[in-house]
């Protein structure tokens, strides 16, 4: 989901390219794509959001004009990927729309805050619901397109050969880690190891929701694949020697030091599927940049607006 929603940045900065002014006279009616007239009433509720977030001044044209353009720009977007998706025959995923959600929930500190937010500048949740449900549509869209890219066993390889460096890592540890959903458990884990010591307490351990959630030992982990907090913890630690209850995605975790390696490089099997995104990143990258270039003339882009004088 992380790859796809990148991805949108790239929707973002094509759509800019889409529009051309038109000489036509100032008019409620500010752009014609494919026949259907876009009215300025059509955009204003995003104007009066942008204006918030960027801080600008309606009094400021120069600036005003170009967050109008930028309104636009994002809107006759939505409209062309609203209609890609119709004639493909797809509609938006909901785990989209519930990670856009998320990420402005999480920008606002809280849902109520984000609410709140947008009572005062005079939108209602139904603002922001129609905001996650274009989001959602550009990232189906993107996905989509990313699905279509098939690359060969060779051109993996080939990449893996070229940049074998970016697989290397220095300081590289060995880890035997057990979950826990509450910190009490974890708690209680750590009297337990000490008493029997890790390894036997490690090998009775089964996949249990009650208890222990699951536990994996972990070959050759890189220092930047841990939180930065967790990092510094984890590699002050000696060979042998395990941490506390640290919190983590699942609730809490015990993880032992079991080895470390100087150096070391990932094999091509383990970085195999890491590759294949990059590359599919670049090609959609590529074709989304030709796509939406073509796009322009498929839907007939047309801005009639000049610009406030």
């Amino acid at each position: 989901m992380k790859r796809v929603l990148s991805l949108l940045l790239t929707i973002v900065i094509v759509s800019m390219m889409l529009f051309t002014m038109s000489s036509c006279a100032k008019q409620e009616a500010i752009a014609i794509v494919n026949g259907d007239v876009v009215y300025m009433s059509d955009i204003e509720d995003d104007i009066t959001l942008m204006m918030e977030m960027e801080g600008v001044d309606k009094n400021d044209t120069e600036k005003y004009n170009a967050l109008v353009y930028e309104v636009l720009n994002s809107y006759v977007m939505d409209y062309i990927c609203a209609k890609e998706m119709e004639a493909l025959g797809l509609k938006y995923k909901s785990e989209y729309y519930g990670a856009s959600y998320e990420s402005l929930v999480e920008a606002y500190g809280s849902e109520s805050k984000l609410i709140k937010f947008m009572k005062s500048i005079g939108l209602d949740r139904e603002y922001i619901e129609d905001l996650c449900r274009k989001q959602a549509r550009k990232a189906t869209l993107v996905e989509y397109f990313a699905s279509t890219f098939k690359l060969t066993e060779e051109e993996l390889l080939a990449y893996y050969i070229e940049n074998t460096k970016d697989f290397t890592f220095k300081d590289v540890r060995d880890m035997s880690s057990l979950y826990f959903a509450k910190q009490e458990e974890a708690l209680a884990a750590i009297e337990k190891i000490k008493e029997i010591g890790f390894d036997e307490y490690y090998n009775l351990q089964e996949t249990d929701e009650k208890t222990t959630l699951y536990h994996i030992k972990f070959e050759h982990v890189a220092k930047d694949d841990f939180p930065e907090n967790m990092a510094t913890i984890l590699w002050a630690l000696e060979i042998g020697a395990y941490s506390e209850p640290l919190p983590c995605s699942v609730g809490y975790t015990i993880i032992r030091i079991d080895g470390e390696t100087a150096e070391y490089t990932y094999p091509f099997e383990a970085m195999k599927d890491s590759i294949e995104e990059v590359l599919i990143d670049d090609k959609t990258d590529e074709y989304l940049e030709k796509y939406f270039e073509e796009l322009q003339e498929k839907y007939k882009v047309e801005v009639l607006w000049e610009g406030t004088k």
